[in-house]
Formats: structure tokens, C-alpha cells, sequence
């Protein structure tokens, strides 16, 4: 272990409280919401840590000087001393009965579940990062930035040599977590920075937590929790620094925020819900595709409802919630552009990591239209095998959320199928890099098949637990309802010079879940 336990306290103590400073500021997660604000503290600390460090990579200083860990220490403790004087938000609307036994059955298997996954990142640590894609596309690219001290010239002739960098065009946020561990520590760690990656663990957990408990009475969010906090996938990235968990959390996260805006008609969770919006650019290539579903199925509920829909933030809530996800896409596509990092999917190039050489292949869209046919009965059969049979997947969940989809689909509720539209475009695109890929189709079904099914997968649990909750008044969570109207979300929406936060918003208890 090169990190003593100051510099883990560092390492895992600076994001935590940069987050819990932005949190705080925000004032949208209730007191009593402990898990939800931890859980969003740890993503978007974590964030901004990337954030700052790609600014300090860009700057003529270097990550190998004691200011690098410095300086982030002190802007995140002046940070939170700063955001103790907003208060947070008011308690929530008092809840009906609940049975303690319930209430503690839930603590318990939260902690239950934490301490699984913290055993099995203690397992991890007797491993080095040193193979699969945790190690070639991630650890490599945060030792590229780290050896060249930062994007200057020496950062590119390392990402030309063949066998340092797989996939170079992908977000970095995962190597820039794992870069910190080799700034806290001085050097190059080989166990300490999968630390930073699993941390997020926590933050799904947390996160998950607070969306089922404030929709579920706490029986039956338990028993969602358990379900969605032990996915094979979960407690396999415990041991990986994978970037699919960073998919999962920010998908699950950014569609509960916007199921929040529309339950609690406040429309101050749009401005986290951008946050989460650049966070999934920021983690995989698969985040713009979500982000490109959510938009279309968003954009097809305002269509078809007209003036009747909800979905009317105004122009500065599209603002919050579109504009860090589009700064976020302007930057990484010049950083690639400046680099020449190319997408071998769709550029139409396959680049060897061994030998120096680039195979020209195809474009995506003439693979498709060459091989679509004969690629999607193989891949639909793929995708089933992993839902029914694989154990990376929680079958009854799966199966669950393809029955339920089904009735809402006949059914008449367009919050229900925004968010099963949204799920259905994701797959469907998923299903087209199948049917566009130039390499060998059954392997690379086998290599990463499940791991597209889990990114989305927590969410589908979370779309299931609304519409529970929606069908089944007994198992919802009972809170004593105060709403007198339903406000709508901008005072002005053809202009958008309303408030970003509703100004009866505070005070009122949240209507049904989302699905009712």
C-alpha cells in the first residue's frame, strides 16, 4: 500500500467534502434524507475533483508538486465552511404509520448490503490494476496524464505509442479519479486508485436508498434495495474499476431527479439533475446515447400532450438541466479532435494496441446497412439469453420490468411511458452497435453484452418501484397529503422568465409517485 492512512483520509476525505458543500448549497434533499445526500455528495465531489484537475493539467503547473493535493484539500474544506450558512431544506410532510420493525428492517439491509460491498473492496485491494479493461483503457490513460504532467505535448506521444492507451476517445472521469490517488500518493499506485472508482459503490447504494424510500413504504424499499444493491454487476465492480457503474448510477440518478421535478412540482432538482446529465457524458460513450433517449422521449410526451403536459421548465430550467451537458460535449469533442483520439466504432477504424498499425474497416452505418440483417436475430437472442440465464442479471427484476412494460404500454399514462420510451431507445441503440460492429459479433456479445444490460438495469428497477407504488396504495409510502393544487412549473412558460424554483414549491407535499 503506498497511501498511509493520511493520505487515504485525503484522497477519499476531499471529494467527499467539495461534494457535501454543493449539496448543501442546494438545499434540495430533505434533513432526514441522510442517504441522499451522501450519495450525492460522493457523485458530484468526485466530479468537480475530475473537473479541477483537468483545469490544473491544462495550467503550466505540474500534479508532481505538493500544491496538487494542496490546494484541492483547501478549496474543499473553504467550500463547506462556506455552505454550513444555507440551511437545508425543511423536514418532509409527516409520513403515516409505520411499523418500526419495518423502518429497522430497512436500516438493516442498507448496512447489510454497504458491508457486503465493502468486503469485497478489501478482497480487491490483494489484487493489482494491471489487467482487463480497468487496466488498458482506464489506470493506462490516468498513468499516460500523470507520466506526461498533463496535455502538452508529451501527453501526446504517449497516447501515439500502441500499447499504452486502449480507446483513447473515452471520457475521462474514470482516469481522472484514478489520477488523484497518484497525486495524493506522489507516484504511481497500482491498488489505491480503484479506490476512488468504487467509491461510487456507495453512492449508488445511497442514492438507490433514498429514491425507493421516499416512493416505497420502508418493507417493500427494502426489498427493491436488496434486489437493485446486489446485481452481479454491482458486486463485480466492487473488484474492477469499471466504468458501466458510473453509466448505471448516472442514468438511475438523472431519471429519478426528473421524476422528482414533476412529483414535487420544484422544479430545483433540475439544476443536480444537470449535473448528473454531465456526469454520464463525462463516465462512458454510452451516457450521450442515454442522454439522447431522454431527450427524445421528453420531447415526444411535450409533442403529444401539448399545452396539457407538465414537462414546461421554462428556459432557464432547460438551461440547467441541457447547459453542463452541453459544455461537457463541446469539450471532450475538441480534446479528441486535438489529440486525434478516434472512435474505432464510428470512424471506421480498428487501431491494434500491440503493433502499430490501423486496420481500415467499414463506417458504422455501412456495416449496418450490410450486416443488420443477418446480426440482429444473434443479437436479440444475446440479449435474452443474458436476461433470463446469465447470473450477471437479476432474472425476476428483468422479467418483472418486461411484464409491467407491457401493461403500461396498453396503457394511458404518458409518465409511465416516458420513462419506458426512454429505456426502450436506449436498448434499441445498444442493439445498433451490435449490428454496426466490426469485430467479431458472438466474442464481443460475450465481452460486453451484460455490461450494457446492467447500465441500464437499476433504472428499470426504479421505473418498476413507481409503478408498484402506483398500483399498490399498500405499499406506497404514506405521506399526509397537503397539496391543495397542482402549480405549474414556470410562470411564464412560452417566454421561460419564470423562477427556476417554484414558488409554491416549499411547503407543499410531493404528489404521487410518477406512473400515478
Amino acid at each position: 500500500m503506498t497511501l498511509g492512512l493520511f493520505g487515504l483520509a485525503v484522497a477519499l476525505g476531499v471529494p467527499l467534502c467539495a461534494g457535501l458543500a454543493f449539496t448543501r448549497s442546494l438545499a434540495v434533499f430533505e434533513r432526514e434524507d441522510l442517504s441522499g445526500r451522501l450519495g450525492q455528495s460522493l457523485l458530484t465531489g468526485n466530479l468537480l475533483l475530475a473537473l479541477f484537475l483537468i483545469a490544473w493539467g491544462w495550467s503550466p503547473l505540474s500534479y508532481h508538486v505538493p500544491a496538487a493535493r494542496i490546494v484541492p484539500g483547501l478549496l474543499a474544506l473553504a467550500c463547506l465552511v462556506v455552505s454550513l450558512r444555507p440551511k437545508e431544506r425543511g423536514t418532509r410532510p409527516p409520513r403515516g404509520k409505520e411499523w418500526a420493525l419495518e423502518v429497522w428492517f430497512f436500516r438493516g439491509v442498507l448496512v447489510l448490503v454497504a458491508v457486503g460491498l465493502a468486503d469485497r473492496i478489501l478482497i480487491s485491494s490483494l489484487e493489482l490494476v494491471s489487467v482487463s479493461d480497468e487496466a488498458h483503457i482506464w489506470a493506462s490513460k490516468a498513468k499516460a496524464i500523470f507520466c506526461s504532467d498533463g496535455f502538452g505535448e508529451a501527453f501526446r506521444q504517449t497516447t501515439e505509442l500502441p500499447t499504452i492507451v486502449s480507446h483513447r476517445d473515452y471520457p475521462p472521469l474514470n482516469s481522472m479519479i484514478q489520477l488523484w490517488s497518484f497525486v495524493v500518493a506522489g507516484e504511481i499506485t497500482h491498488v489505491e486508485n480503484r479506490l476512488g472508482v468504487q467509491v461510487f459503490l456507495f453512492a449508488y447504494l445511497f442514492l438507490v436508498a433514498s429514491a425507493l424510500r421516499r416512493r416505497l413504504r420502508p418493507g417493500v424499499a427494502a426489498l427493491f434495495l436488496a434486489c437493485l444493491g446486489t446485481l452481479g454487476f454491482v458486486w463485480f465492480s466492487a473488484q474492477r474499476a469499471y466504468s458501466d457503474l458510473l453509466v448505471g448510477l448516472g442514468v438511475f440518478v438523472l431519471w429519478d431527479m426528473l421524476a422528482r421535478v414533476e412529483e414535487e412540482r420544484d422544479t430545483r432538482w433540475l439544476v443536480p439533475a444537470g449535473l448528473v446529465a454531465a456526469f454520464l457524458l463525462w463516465s462512458k460513450n454510452e451516457g450521450l446515447l442515454v442522454l439522447l433517449a431522454t431527450a427524445v422521449a421528453l420531447g415526444v410526451r411535450g409533442t403529444l400532450l401539448g399545452p396539457r403536459s407538465p414537462v414546461r421548465f421554462g428556459r432557464r430550467g432547460w438551461a440547467a438541466l441541457a447547459g453542463p451537458a452541453l459544455v461537457s460535449f463541446g469539450y471532450l469533442t475538441w480534446f479528441n479532435r486535438r489529440f486525434d483520439f478516434r472512435s474505432d466504432l464510428l470512424q471506421g477504424y480498428m487501431r491494434d494496441v500491440h503493433v502499430a498499425k490501423l486496420d481500415v474497416v467499414p463506417g458504422f452505418f455501412e456495416l449496418v446497412a450490410r450486416n443488420g440483417a443477418d446480426h440482429l436475430p444473434v443479437v436479440l437472442s444475446a440479449f435474452l439469453e443474458h436476461m433470463a440465464q446469465k447470473p450477471e442479471q437479476t432474472r425476476l427484476l428483468l422479467l418483472a420490468f418486461v411484464i409491467v412494460g407491457v401493461l403500461v404500454a396498453g396503457g394511458r399514462n404518458p409518465r409511465a411511458r416516458t420513462l419506458a420510451l426512454a429505456l426502450f431507445l436506449v436498448l434499441a441503440g445498444y442493439v445498433a452497435v451490435y449490428l454496426g460492429t466490426y469485430r467479431e459479433l458472438v466474442r464481443h456479445l460475450d465481452t460486453s453484452a451484460h455490461r450494457l444490460l446492467f447500465q441500464v438495469l437499476p433504472a428499470s428497477g426504479l421505473w418498476l418501484a413507481q409503478f408498484v407504488a402506483q398500483a399498490l396504495p399498500w405499499a406506497r409510502a404514506q405521506e399526509r397529503e397537503l397539496r391543495a393544487s397542482e402549480p405549474s412549473f414556470a410562470t411564464d412558460s412560452s417566454s421561460g422568465r419564470g423562477p427556476l424554483v417554484d414558488s409554491t414549491a416549499s411547503g407543499v407535499s410531493p404528489p404521487p409517485p410518477l406512473g400515478s
